[in-house]
């Protein structure tokens, strides 16, 4: 997996919502919508 650095655009992914619909960083970006990515490593 490529490193992402600061300031750096994050490559498109897709996602299912709770509702079942497919959500991608990309749709959501062209809707200009703010999008916070949150990585948590685990450590157990």
């Amino acid at each position: 997996m490529p490193i992402i650095k600061k300031n750096q655009l994050a490559p498109n992914f897709i996602l299912q919502s709770t509702e079942g619909e497919e959500i991608s960083l990309q749709k959501l970006i062209k809707a200009d919508k703010n999008v916070l990515l949150i990585f948590l490593r685990h450590l157990g």
